[in-house]
């Protein structure tokens, strides 16, 4: 639990605001005045919406190209390797722009991952094996790879953009809003296949049980052109927004370059007068009547108004959990191996300015040397936080994709009523049901969307509208762990019960199963492995080691595209045993994502305030008090990011040790 922090100390008004440590806290107080914005959420939301359609129309065009181009093949090798090499581009994409981010700048690479993806998505559209003189894999396969590079760099960039760019207490919505486009642009892939799947047909005069290849294929290759083509049209929307927003103020503050992250705030929310006249308290009052305080969300327009900017921390004060302001990291962070960390000299004010701005440009240039890393991550023991981040996600992903990427066949297990009976006679790899082994490439191609909207779409858009919705009034490090203990108690339920239902009039209690493993996904994991990272970390490694835990997971999802096709899970006329183990084995997966969860993921929000009587202002504070009684406010990223020192001086250990230890305790009389 956060512990009451000792009294701010008022600061220097106005021109006697000198140092960058005040004008850091001064800068982002004044983005903590505003509420959620639009404009930020468009600028990321666009861009992983793209991600988010592009990735899963794999499970859309998939069929497609099996029936056009290796219509006899009876195994899935092709299109297991196309997989594979999609999330092996992700892996790089993510890790290699996480990387540059953090070194060059948010601004330099916005938008550049959305062309990779538009050229790819153009190229894909275009791909032909000539007159039999190409590999029309390898075309696939190449474009596939750039396309995995955009959708991975997509990643850490619409995370860091909507953490770093949106006021405290709206961050968490905020990110939960942005994840929101994942099932969204999942639903809009299997939406668009299918409106293709009817209008084109119909166009073209195709009826749905034509069995005739020489008929069939030239509308379904155009069926799976148009599906990969419309990916382009909301990657242009998403580069056209990226450009509309300038370089985060807070990796312009790390810089050092605070007035063009004041200047660079002013054009999203408004300018608030200049930080450097002497005259901006007046308009603060102003925007900040009946705004919500910067640090826990909650609604203090009387104070605001009260204090302006007046008590804002100096550099020798600390946060508390009733104001939300930054601490000062000169009294919690030990030094780096070269003795000068970039916050601490941050705080300095006074003579010698020039000196100590020297000092830390000179830690922003060796922000990836050696000894910073080291510092950072082992001596100051922050490996912990990026295990911790880069196991859930991995653990989550083998888990996720196992039954979502190439879902098609694995859907169709859980829907067959009857027991099959094979006369020796392979099924097609584009025809996913082997229930019905006779289909039209229409048929299949129309069977998959709607199993897929039904089963999988629907239950994950349901998920992430209720964590949007509730995200503030859970303790997002403790509902991890729950919802992974929830989700493993959940596959081990569907693993024995699946027996029972498999293939017989009872399987509409696996689809149900299933379906709710689907609100859960989005509901906990899911979302919060994309949330977490982006808090988590500071400034200068944000968006690297958010790349890292979410390449951990697409590492995860790989090896489980790899070993699927070895298992005997998609062969036609088989027992429930393969699915029940796959499933088995993602229960004890879950389980061992609780534990890392509940081990090494720390808190990012305060405790709930304790009710607070009505004043002469009536309701509107008696409804302001009970809002208070049930959110769990954000703790702001100035105070989160400052390392392993600051969560054991003032918050909690992240060591497993350390967490056993203090059951161990608890247990003693």
């Amino acid at each position: 639990m956060w512990k009451p922090l000792q009294k701010r100390a008022d600061p220097p008004r106005g021109r006697n605001i000198r140092t960058h440590k005040q004008r850091e806290t001064q800068i982002t107080t004044l983005i903590d005045l505003n509420g959620f914005s639009k404009r930020v959420w468009a600028v990321a939301a666009t861009g992983f919406f793209t991600n988010s359609y592009n990735l899963f129309a794999t499970n859309v065009i998939s069929p497609s190209l099996a029936y056009v181009y290796w219509n006899d093949a009876t195994s899935n090798d092709r299109e297991r390797n196309i997989n594979v090499i999609t999330l092996c581009g992700s892996v790089v994409g993510m890790i290699l722009f996480g990387f540059l981010a953090d070194l060059l700048g948010r601004r330099r690479l916005y938008g550049v991952e959305l062309v990779l993806v538009t050229v790819a998505s153009l190229g894909m559209a275009q791909c032909s094996e000539g007159f039999h003189s190409m590999d029309i894999v390898g075309w696939l396969s190449f474009w596939r790879l750039v396309l995995g590079v955009g959708i991975g760099a997509e990643y850490p960039l619409s995370a860091v953009i909507s953490a770093e760019w949106t006021p405290t207490k709206s961050r968490a919505r905020m990110m939960a809003a942005v994840f929101l486009m994942q099932p969204l642009g999942q639903f809009v892939a299997y939406l668009v296949g299918l409106c293709a799947l009817i209008g084109i047909s119909k166009n073209r005069e195709l009826s749905p049980d034509e069995k005739r290849f020489d008929h069939a294929a030239p509308v379904v290759d155009a069926v799976w052109r148009c599906v990969v083509g419309v990916g382009a049209f909301p990657a242009l929307i998403a580069i056209a927004a990226r450009l509309s927003i300038p370089e985060t103020p807070r990796y312009n503050l790390w810089k050092g370059k605070d007035k063009l992250a004041y200047d660079d705030a002013t054009k999203v929310y408004g300018r608030l007068r200049d930080l450097y006249s002497g005259d901006i308290h007046s308009t603060v009052r102003e925007r900040g009547a009946g705004q919500a305080d910067a640090g826990n969300g909650h609604a203090r327009s009387k104070e605001i108004s009260n204090i302006g900017l007046a008590q804002l921390p100096s550099e020798n004060t600390t946060s508390s959990p009733e104001n939300g302001m930054v601490a000062s990291n000169a009294e919690i962070v030990q030094q780096p191996a070269n003795g000068v960390t970039s916050d601490s000299m941050e705080s300095a004010g006074g003579s010698g300015q020039n000196v100590r701005r020297s000092k830390r440009d000179q830690i922003t240039h060796n922000q990836f040397s050696r000894a910073e890393l080291g510092q950072y991550f082992f001596t100051e023991g922050n490996w912990r936080l990026l295990a911790g981040t880069s196991l859930c996600w991995a653990l989550w992903d083998i888990a996720y994709y196992g039954l979502a990427l190439n879902n098609p066949r694995t859907i169709s297990k859980i829907w067959l009523s009857h027991s099959l009976v094979t006369n020796g006679t392979a099924v097609p790899m584009w025809n996913s049901d082997p229930a019905n082994p006779d289909a039209s490439i229409y048929e299949a191609l129309y069977t998959d969307a709607t199993r897929s909207l039904i089963t999988i779409s629907i239950g994950s858009i349901v998920g992430s509208v209720l964590i949007l919705g509730g995200i503030n009034w859970v303790r997002r490090d403790r509902f991890l762990v729950w919802t992974f203990l929830a989700l493993g108690v959940l596959f081990a339920t569907m693993a024995g019960t699946i027996f029972g239902t498999y293939q017989n009039v009872a399987f509409p209690a696996t689809i149900v199963l299933y379906t709710l493993a689907e609100i859960l996904f989005n509901l906990g994991p899911n979302t919060l492995t994309f949330i977490l990272p982006a808090e988590l970390f500071p400034t200068r490694y944000r968006c690297f080691c958010h790349g890292i835990a979410a390449a951990s997971g697409k590492i995860g999802s790989i090896i489980i595209h790899v070993i699927l096709p070895h298992t005997s899970i998609y062969n036609v006329g088989a027992s429930a045993s393969p699915l029940a183990r796959m499933l088995g084995i993602f229960a004890v997966l879950m389980a061992f994502g609780a534990l890392f969860a509940w081990a090494w993921i720390p808190t990012v929000q305060y405790e709930r305030s304790k009710p607070e009587k009505p004043d002469v202002e009536g309701q509107q504070s008696e409804k302001l008090s009970r809002n208070k009684r049930w959110t769990y406010p954000s703790i702001p990223l100035e105070v989160l990011t400052k390392g392993q020192q600051l969560r054991e001086k003032e918050v909690d250990t992240i060591s497993m040790r350390d967490h056993l230890a203090a059951i161990f305790r608890r247990r003693k009389p």
